[in-house]
């Protein structure tokens, strides 16, 4: 069973839509994935899934087209952790929330007005990787559980391809003086690891059903 859908919709320049074709395969560790249409066709392979993508619009960009998938959002980017745990077929959605991010699939569809350029996509990355981390929302009472998700979200970012975050960490500790307790830290320290575990493994594990 194909790990893609069988077709996506791409739009032109002037917002006219169109569904094209998608014929994947696989061999060992590499991924190969054609989009083709009566207009044309775009072929890419990589060991990642997202890499994939970004290829095959790269070759449609220039003739007014985008890719009408999760992976293709403004908001879309992917972390080591996922491109590890799910070979590219996940990416996650940027939030200012401190719970754990959306995980989407890579070539889910999406609708036109959320799907941009490559360079607009990589733009809002930086820009949202730039933005000072304290001027996202912390709640003030937060419960045990709430803290579990919060702390999560944090250490994901931290481990994140490009590098811990000093400000992250920073409100990590803090985070973490202002719920901790000695006697849970071990329980503190499990659920951390296991909601990660959960957040990137679970997705990867439903498509081998």
């Amino acid at each position: 069973m194909s790990r893609l859908p069988a077709a996506v919709t791409v739009v032109d320049a002037a917002g006219t839509t169109t569904e094209w074709d998608v014929v994947y395969s696989s061999l060992g560790e590499r991924h190969r994935v054609l989009l083709r249409s009566p207009r044309g066709e775009a072929s890419a392979e990589s060991t990642n899934a997202f890499d994939c993508l970004r290829q095959l619009r790269e070759q449609l960009e220039p003739l007014g087209l985008r890719v009408c998938v999760n992976g293709s959002r403004r908001d879309a980017f992917q972390t080591g952790m996922s491109a590890d745990f799910s070979a590219g077929f996940k990416v996650v959605l940027m939030t200012d929330s401190w719970e754990i991010p959306p995980i989407v699939d890579t070539f889910g569809p999406a609708s036109a007005d959320l799907v941009v350029t490559l360079a607009e996509q990589d733009t809002a990355f930086e820009e949202w990787v730039r933005r000072p981390k304290q001027e996202r929302p912390l709640p003030a009472n937060l419960t045990v559980d709430e803290a579990y998700r919060a702390a999560c979200h944090l250490l994901h970012f931290c481990a994140r391809e490009e590098g811990a975050d000093p400000a992250l960490l920073a409100l990590f500790i803090t985070l973490w003086n202002r719920h901790r307790n000695p006697a849970d830290w071990s329980l503190w320290r499990e659920s951390i690891f296991s909601a990660v575990d959960g957040a990137f493994m679970a997705p990867a594990d439903e498509e081998k059903k």
